[in-house]
């Protein structure tokens, strides 16, 4: 540099000053900025996931209530199908989300829905909506393509309950995911920014805004949701079920950087991301802005410096020409060409002085010295003053460009602030609406429902808001309910019953509801209310509070008083009727059950054709006199109504085979052709009560065959009626007998009434048959009727509905053969019985097959027995002196409660009335066999307790 010129110096060292300073500040910046864009944008993201959890969370909360509020009309929990079905397409047409709403019974086969298409599927009670129904709970679905819009659903179940608590079935909606989409792409600003929802398996569940670029790649298809996963980097760094942030590749090769969110109880994550470039983009261009005014600063101090060296150069290159006129001695020449032009100050004064000095030379050499010496100093000054200058200069502009980065900073973080503002002012209006709305609704309901309804102080007791039902029911204004304490109006002998349901409420918060309690009218009357209690949580409001509903009841109590007094006197009526049906039962079975059992047993042992002879007509009498019985009885319950009709999947065709099987020997013996015709219509597999078809339909071909001499009977069945889960059928059972006179039609299906009632009659019986078979046909949802011309024949005929089977649910019928039991050694049974001949019935069957045997009159000694020693079955008589077997069974469970080993016991009682099994269950019996005991029952009973085959 020591050879180089002022002006080349100048410009080396402003490049120097301006580019190496600005280089070192930008890559600063660079990286720094780099970071906090990064660290700003995930931060963003996250807020904005957040944010969105929480409107996901709402938008859920919202469409569940709609889908609940649906199910707890009164529609619905009274079960009106039109108003039902009215119901579901005005809230369908209401609100455009919903794809479907239907109703699903009880049974789990839906009833009524708005598809378009109808409904077309099976039972749903495998389906986890259906079994969170059966637990009273409510169900959202994960996100599935719905069967009929081919659109991405979620299921919103809600169960119906009618006003007495029992379970209903549920309402089904399936909910467009259109508004939780439109969540996902509100406020999203950017290029590249996106959010989108994933599952478990990170498979996408909403559509993301780039579906379209996606689309146009090839990458997909059509929609993406449920058809396309996360890019592998995304599945490796993102951790479903935590919160946070995360980088990876994108489907187009990008590098993305963004923030995920779990929401808990759904296994869904809310991922937000943006292309890192988009990220970086305005950093850069801060750079490059950065970068060109450098160079403009450096192209525009250049010129400056240029001319400021001139002016600093021109005097000097003057000096320099004197200085060489006095080295040639020409002081003559020295201070007559003075074109310097503009000057500094001080390189004027020098060039005075240099002028005054030349003059001074002449006289003396010396002064000319010390003026050498002083213009050397003055050089030395100046290069000081103008290093100086340079310093300053240089300050200078490093102040103007910080203060310009420093007000571009601000102006950024300005605009920041405003568009965040902007976002919070939106979010925050968007979530007072919505509030408002709520409100809104919240107080219409309040005031407006049918039952009286009162916020309470949970604390205190006292009262601070009522609706106008409440003080109707109360006979009080709302002002004079306010700050009223609670128990003020509560009935005195009720005080306790509050006392006790507030402490359940206040420290266990469980509801009370169904509470009929009385209150204190203003006139000194008594109302009678139904209350329901329940707990209300409001965060941040003091005390806790708790929210009452009342019906008024006082009607229906007083109503209901005359019925219990009725009532009380029916049932004395009646249970002393059933008490005697029983007792009846029980003297009457007991010695038949001898008869019969000890008929049995003689029968098994070798005897004469002739003996034999008697004793199946013995026993043919007794069977027939215990079938006269179980007329009685079964007409006594049909009668007190104590009769239930099963529901339970059987063959048609198999049961119908059955019957004409059973009278086909009878037939056959008086020369009759029986002929079975069924419609090719009717299903075979159905839902009833087998049972008593088969009863029904075995009085009427039973007195087919009785009354007919010769000729044939017909047995039809049609289909009338097919509906989507019942079917109506029609059976007409047809003979050529004696038929039956115009006049004499009246008697039948009457009670002890008989055609032919005179004392010559040629056929027996009770007459009840048909009116048994009458009384279980109108069970059964039919009819009864008959067509008959005298010594023609007769047409009788029923009707009867049933529901839908399937073939899988449909048990294998249990053909009436005897089953061969297998004799085994080493098993002891205990047989409690205080009836001599029974007691040597059992003992003689039970021995005749191997078992060890020990009898016992009474409860008290089958006690004794069983702590000396164990055994394999117990045989347990009800009504027996000393100890009854209820109670001697209760002290059996008992000893066994500490023992890993429970004995099976089989009630042996002649009570067959209905209730009877049932209480003997109860007592902790297994198993029950009724008096008079048949040897096919006991074998069965034996084979499943014993494991015999």
């Amino acid at each position: 540099m020591k050879n180089q010129t002022l002006q080349r110096q100048f410009r080396i060292w402003a490049v120097l000053l301006i580019v190496v300073p600005s280089l070192l500040i930008m890559a600063i910046y660079t990286v720094g900025q780099i970071s906090v864009a990064k660290q700003q944008n995930l931060e963003l993201i996250g807020q904005r996931v957040r944010s969105q959890e929480r409107l996901i969370g709402f938008w859920l909360g919202e469409r569940a209530s709609t889908v609940r509020e649906l199910s707890w009309t009164d529609d619905f929990r009274k079960l009106d199908e039109q108003k039902m079905k009215d119901a579901l397409y005005l809230k369908q047409q209401a609100d455009e989300n919903f794809d479907s709403l239907s109703y699903i019974t009880k049974d789990g086969l839906f009833k009524m829905s708005t598809l378009s298409l109808g409904i077309q599927y099976p039972s749903v009670t495998d389906r986890p909506y259906f079994q969170a129904a059966l637990l009273g709970k409510e169900y959202i679905s994960d996100v599935v393509i719905g069967r009929n819009s081919g659109l991405p659903l979620i299921n919103f179940s809600s169960p119906i309950y009618d006003y007495t608590g029992n379970f209903q079935g549920l309402i089904l909606g399936s909910i467009k995911t259109t508004t939780l989409e439109k969540i996902f792409h509100d406020n999203w600003v950017g290029e590249t920014e996106d959010t989108y929802l994933v599952n478990r398996q990170g498979t996408l569940v909403t559509e993301p805004r780039s579906i379209n670029a996606l689309n146009e790649k090839g990458i997909i298809k059509g929609s993406a949701v449920l058809k396309l996963k996360l890019p592998d980097e995304a599945l490796t760094n993102i951790h479903f079920g935590e919160t946070g942030i995360a980088t990876w590749t994108t489907y187009s090769g990008d590098k993305a950087v963004g923030a995920y969110q779990d929401i808990p109880g759904r296994g869904w994550t809310i991922i937000g991301k943006i292309d890192e470039k988009e990220v970086l983009a305005p950093i850069y261009k801060q750079v490059t802005m950065m970068a060109v005014g450098t160079i403009f600063l450096l192209l525009l101090i250049l010129p400056l410096g240029t001319l400021i060296t001139n002016r600093l150069k021109r005097p000097i290159d003057w000096l320099i020409g004197q200085s060489n006129l006095i080295a040639e001695e020409k002081y003559e020449m020295v201070g007559r060409d003075k074109k310097v032009g503009t000057t500094i100050y001080e390189l004027g004064i020098l060039c005075e002085t240099f002028i005054q000095m030349s003059r001074k030379i002449e006289n003396t050499v010396s002064l000319l010295k010390e003026n050498e010496v002083k213009l050397e100093s003055k050089v030395i000054e100046i290069e000081k003053i103008n290093y100086q200058l340079e310093e300053t200069n240089a300050t200078l502009e490093e102040e103007i460009f910080e203060r310009q980065k420093v007000e571009k900073e601000i102006k950024n973080l300005n605009d920041k602030l405003e568009d965040k503002v902007k976002e919070r002012t939106s979010q925050l209006d968007e979530l007072n609406n919505i509030l408002k709305k709520s409100e809104e609704r919240f107080r219409i309901m309040f005031e407006q429902a049918p039952l009286g309804i009162a916020l309470i102080d949970s604390l205190t007791g006292c009262i601070y808001e009522v609706n106008s039902r409440f003080a109707e029911i109360i006979g009080k204004t709302k002002e004079e309910l306010f700050n009223t304490d609670w128990m003020s109006i509560t009935h005195p002998d009720d005080l306790q019953k509050d006392l006790e349901n507030m402490d359940l409420l206040n420290c266990h918060g469980i509801i009370c509801s169904n509470i009929n309690k009385r209150y204190i009218h203003p006139d000194g009357s008594e109302i009678w209310m139904n209350v329901t209690i329940a707990p209300l949580r409001v965060q941040g409001q003091g005390n806790p509070r708790h929210l009452c509903m009342v019906e008024d009841i006082t009607e229906q109590k007083k109503a209901q008083e005359k019925i219990i007094l009725a009532m009380e006197k029916a049932e004395a009526a009646n249970a002393a009727k059933s008490q005697f049906l029983a007792n009846m039962s029980h003297e009457i079975r007991t010695p038949m059950n001898g008869i019969i059992g000890m008929t049995d047993i003689t029968l098994m042992t070798e005897l004469a054709a002739e003996q034999r002879e008697y004793l199946t007509t013995v026993k043919a009498s007794t069977i027939s006199l215990l079938r006269v019985l179980n007329d009685i009885l079964d007409y006594s319950k049909i009668e007190s109504g104590k009769i239930d009709l099963e529901k339970r999947p059987f063959e048609l065709r198999n049961t119908m085979h059955e019957v004409m099987t059973l009278f086909d020997v009878g037939a056959k013996q008086k020369g009759l052709r029986m002929t079975l015709e069924i419609d090719q219509k009717i299903p075979n597999h159905i839902i009833g009560d087998s049972v008593r078809l088969r009863q029904v339909l075995s009085n009427l071909v039973g007195n087919a065959v009785k009354f007919t001499a010769q000729g044939e009977i017909i047995v039809n069945v049609y289909s009338e009626e097919i509906t989507q889960d019942t079917v109506k059928l029609r059976f007409v059972v047809t003979d050529t007998g004696v038929g039956i006179a115009d006049n004499k039609l009246d008697k039948l299906f009457k009670r002890f009434s008989q055609v032919d009632d005179s004392h010559t009659r040629q056929f027996g019986g009770t007459g009840l048959g048909l009116a048994i078979s009458k009384k279980l046909i109108e069970i059964m949802d039919g009819e009864i009727g008959v067509e008959s011309k005298e010594n023609v024949g007769s047409r009788f005929f029923f009707t009867a509905v049933f529901g839908f089977g399937e073939e899988k649910n449909v048990r294998e019928v249990v053909h009436n053969e005897l089953i061969e039991h297998q004799v085994l050694e080493n098993k002891k049974i205990l047989l409690a019985e205080d009836d001599l001949v029974s007691r040597d019935i059992m003992t003689i069957l039970l021995k005749r097959k191997g078992f060890e045997i020990i009898a016992v009159e009474n409860g008290k000694e089958a006690i004794t027995a069983f702590e000396k020693e164990s055994f394999d079955l117990i045989f347990m008589d009800i009504n027996m002196p000393y100890l009854d077997g209820y109670a001697a069974t209760s002290i059996l469970r008992l000893k066994e409660k500490n023992t890993q080993f429970s004995t099976p016991i089989i009630a042996m009682t002649a009570y067959a009335l209905k209730g009877d099994r049932e209480k003997c269950l109860q007592a902790g019996m297994d198993d029950y066999i009724s008096k008079p005991i048949e040897i096919n029952e006991l074998n069965q009973v034996m084979s499943k307790w014993l494991g015999i085959k």
